[in-house]
Order: C-alpha cells, then structure tokens, then sequence
C-alpha cells in the first residue's frame, strides 16, 4: 500500500476530530479530543472497530475492501515501529511512542481545525476509557 495512503489516514483522522470528540483506529487506540483545536488524549484501551474510519476512508473515494486493506497497513505500520522501538510520526498531527506500563504517548505536534486555521495543540496520554 503506497504511503499516501497512510498519509490520507492521518489527514482523516485530523479533519474528523477537528469537529468531533473521538476516534478509534481500530487495533490501536482511539484519539479523544479534550478541548477542541488545543488538546487531545490518546487511549490505547478503546480498540474496537466502531466503523466510523473506515466510513470516512469509504467517503473519501476508497472501497470497502481498500479502506479496509489501508487501515490493517497503517496499524501494522504504526505498531511495527513502536516495537521496533521508534517513534510514529503522523505527518501534519504528531508522533506516537512508547510510553510507560505498555501505553502508547503521543507527542504534540500540529492539528489542523479546519482548512483555513492551523493552530498547535497539546496532547495529553490518559490510560482511561
């Protein structure tokens, strides 16, 4: 899977939580936004498929089956690096890294509100549903 897929996912996971409050990646964790435009927490505990990513992928021109595909690729990508031992990087929103007790940190980076304001955020790790 080319890497612009990835980097369409993190686009769609920016846009979506720059006017909704939460997101799972299915397998990996889910971004919750705490104040809008400033501070997100991540949490590795909620890792259910509740649909919505791959809704999204779907409406941005993807298939089932493709939204699906891109999605296994950009957890595998994610997790293979953070046992590696490295950092994630998502490009334009921030870095994922190992934490401490097996969580996963994300690192502050840039989140895009809407098309028109880039503004910096704090992201805070919470271990909590």
């Amino acid at each position: 899977i080319p890497n612009y897929y990835i980097e369409m996912v993190v686009e769609v996971i920016s846009k979506y939580l720059a006017t909704n409050k939460r997101l799972v990646v299915p397998n990996l964790g889910t971004f919750i936004v705490k104040k809008a435009g400033e501070q997100i927490l991540f949490s590795n505990l909620m890792k259910g498929d509740d649909g919505v990513l791959r809704g999204l992928l779907v409406e941005d021109g993807l298939s089932a089956i493709e939204a699906a595909a891109v999605l296994d690729r950009f957890v595998f990508e994610a997790n293979f690096r953070l046992q590696q031992g490295s950092d994630c990087v998502l490009k334009n929103f921030g870095t994922l890294r190992n934490g401490e007790n097996g969580m996963l940190d994300i690192l502050s980076g840039t989140f895009y509100p809407n098309a028109n304001t880039k503004g910096t955020f704090t992201i805070e790790i919470t271990d909590k549903a």
